[in-house]
């Protein structure tokens, strides 16, 4: 049986009966996108980077990317960029983080490498999003990086929701969560009420 190609006219992925790498690449979240430029830019020995390809010896359909090393699809670049919007994301993001948190994108790599690629508090893995940095709100003081979600994740859910005006107050609050879930008081209260008042 034929190998159908891509509707790009690559052949598709193992395992995948519609895309190719690429396109399915570019169907991901930006992190998955971003992880995916950083592997290509590891790949190549850093004495061989280079800034500039001369447009001519690209290949057809194709760009040089100075973030990741690589040729890219010409669809996969914003137009007129040197790089491709993964590198795009990656290099916004790591000016917004050191703007923000005071903290350089090599920090926040070797931060999040530290965490074992997980959310601190509920060691989740964060496949979407990108991490959500957490610090001191008194201070700007970088604590870690934990789940960005706005509804559910770590970062807002648990440490936005942690009420008090000093460090005392706050930790006064994680105390109390802990002995909750150890000694519930419903159980402590429940059983000791008389039989005859139930």
């Amino acid at each position: 049986m034929a190998k159908v190609p891509c509707s790009c006219g690559q052949t598709k992925m193992p395992g995948n009966p519609r895309f190719c790498y690429e396109c399915w690449l570019a169907k991901q979240p930006m992190p998955i996108q971003v992880r995916d430029a950083e592997r290509r830019l590891n790949s190549v020995p850093p004495d061989l980077w280079v800034i500039r390809v001369p447009k001519d010896e690209w290949p057809k359909g194709r760009r040089w990317c100075s973030g990741c090393q690589t040729f890219v699809r010409l669809k996969d670049c914003p137009s007129g960029g040197s790089r491709c919007r993964a590198c795009n994301s990656n290099a916004r993001h790591a000016r917004m983080v050191e703007q923000t948190y005071g903290i350089s994108e090599k920090e926040f790599r070797i931060l999040w490498a530290a965490q074992g690629g997980r959310c601190y508090i509920c060691q989740r893995q964060i496949h979407s999003k990108q991490p959500a940095v957490d610090h001191d709100h008194v201070t700007g003081k970088v604590r870690g990086l934990l789940c960005p979600d706005n509804e559910r994740g770590c970062n807002f859910a648990i440490l936005g929701n942690i009420r008090g005006r000093t460090l005392a107050e706050k930790l006064a609050m994680v105390y109390r969560i802990a002995e909750y879930l150890i000694n519930p008081p419903a159980e402590v209260i429940l059983n000791g009420i008389p039989e005859d008042l139930r």
